[in-house]
């Protein structure tokens, strides 16, 4: 191992090292999004390995499995394990961002990509105060890390179907935790297709691998399809736009604070809220959700009436709501961390289970020293990012590169803004991504550097003669 892979391992271990000091203060409050996670894990764990018991087309069942899993292995220390494999998920993308940034930076400074890119992984600390949380964000940012690695060696390493077989079994449980990764292979053609252009392998072996992927990635997923099939009558992998953007849609400030339309689905939507939830607010997303449902209307059914009285009120003010949306796509980049994930008391957390916590100096050090509560860092970072992807982009070398990654991030940034409230929770997603443009911007800057160093001596050389 060479002084890069030291370096790397260091911050790998500095990043671990950090997560057990935040895990070690207890894990958060298992309510809402949480509760429902550890419940469908339950369920599982007891042998409904599809959910066929709850009646919902707005999960997908990867998250679940895994807290099933944990459940089945741990027993009474079930949330401690999932809590430690979650941290560990969060060191780990540490060497791993470091090693897709050496296989894509620049020839010459890889390792200065490598170990850039470890260090701004490793100081990206609130993504640990998630790993302590019953969400899927730990689990689906590493297991897409993985996807992106392997379609990396697919790249670099001249197409071997192992990488194909691996990119696709990754990708399908990427999906399988959240259903906003089933668009990434788009991304992916533009790292691919210069390479097709270029002849630089055979048309053919770059195809078969890049076909492997996606039939992979449609074995891994059909289950599900074939779940959803037999429960709401045709398949699809889940349900749960319409809710999605009900939120920003009708919720006033960071939504576009739009009226209900005067249509026929709105109309039959408000009747049938009002009469089995008379009480509900119609901006409340779940308010509204659970009133249709007690109404006997079938999940996915409920989504879809959601989906279309939201892009009818939408279609009737597109100004407002683009308007919006431009706003909500800024503050992806921008919005703070001021309340993360915590432990409040015993009650919030599932009975049965060991709990811990052990207040430390520590711990309360690295909450004050994050960079994300603070909105002038996000700005400075975002406006670094910028400067990144136009430092990569105006390099012919980089340039596949920097269309790849923009690719990604713009994807989760453009589709999140579309359908969320912007916050933390979501732009963590990328954040290991930005820290991989970070290293490659400042490989590509050193070897300009050195490439103009060696034009000025050659010039005096020849000067001199």
């Amino acid at each position: 191992m060479n002084l890069t892979g030291y370096l790397v391992l260091l911050a790998t271990f500095v990043s671990g090292m950090l997560a057990a000091i935040v895990l070690s203060d207890g894990p958060a409050a298992v309510v809402l999004d949480a509760e429902s996670y550890w419940q469908f894990g339950q369920s599982v764990a007891a042998g409904d390995v599809f959910m066929q018991t709850h009646l919902i087309a707005y999960r997908t069942p990867g998250y679940p499995w895994f807290v099933a899993f944990c459940q089945i292995i741990a027993g009474p220390r079930a949330l401690a394990t999932l809590i430690a494999f979650q941290g560990a998920m969060c060191a780990l993308l540490v060497p791993l961002g470091a090693w897709i940034a050496s296989r894509i930076a620049s020839p010459s400074h890889r390792d200065i990509a490598a170990i850039t890119t470890a260090i701004l992984t490793m100081v990206g600390i609130s993504r640990l105060y998630f790993a302590r949380a019953v969400l899927g964000e730990s689990l689906f940012v590493f297991v897409m890390m993985l996807h992106i690695a392997c379609v990396v060696g697919l790249v670099t390493g001249h197409a071997k179907l192992r990488w194909g077989l691996a990119a696709g079994l990754f990708l399908g449980l990427t999906i399988l935790i959240r259903p906003i990764g089933q668009w990434l292979w788009v991304a992916h053609i533009l790292l691919i297709a210069p390479l097709v252009l270029s002849r630089h392998w055979s048309n053919a072996a770059l195809i078969r691998s890049f076909i492997v992927m996606g039939l992979v990635t449609v074995v891994v997923i059909s289950p599900w399809w074939v779940r959803n099939a037999k429960m709401f009558g045709r398949p699809f992998l889940t349900e749960f736009v319409g809710r999605n953007i009900w939120i920003v849609t009708f919720q006033d400030q960071a939504g576009a604070g739009l009226a209900l339309p005067e249509t026929p689905e709105a109309n039959r939507l408000r009747d049938t809220v009002q009469q089995f939830e008379p009480t509900a607010n119609l901006v409340n997303t779940w308010e509204v959700s659970n009133g249709l449902t007690r109404s006997g209307m079938a999940d996915d059914e409920v989504d879809r009436l959601m989906r279309t009285v939201a892009v009818q009120a939408t279609r009737k003010d597109i100004g407002v709501w683009t308007e919006k949306y431009g706003r909500r796509l800024v503050n992806f980049f921008r919005c703070i961390s001021d309340a993360p994930p915590t432990y409040t008391n015993d009650t919030d957390l599932p009975d049965g289970q060991w709990i811990w916590r052990a207040p430390n100096g520590f711990e309360s050090f690295i909450r004050g020293v994050r960079f994300s509560p603070h909105l002038l860092a996000n700005m400075i970072i975002s406006s670094a990012l910028a400067c990144a992807w136009l430092g990569l982009i105006s390099s012919r070398r980089d340039r596949v590169t920097a269309l790849w990654l923009g690719a990604m991030i713009g994807y989760f940034a453009l589709v999140t803004s579309a359908i969320e409230i912007p916050a933390y929770r979501y732009r963590l997603v990328v954040e290991p991504l930005m820290a991989i443009m970070g290293g490659c911007a400042i490989a590509t800057f050193c070897s300009r550097v050195a490439i103009s160093r060696q034009t000025a001596v050659a010039a005096d050389a020849s000067a001199k003669n």
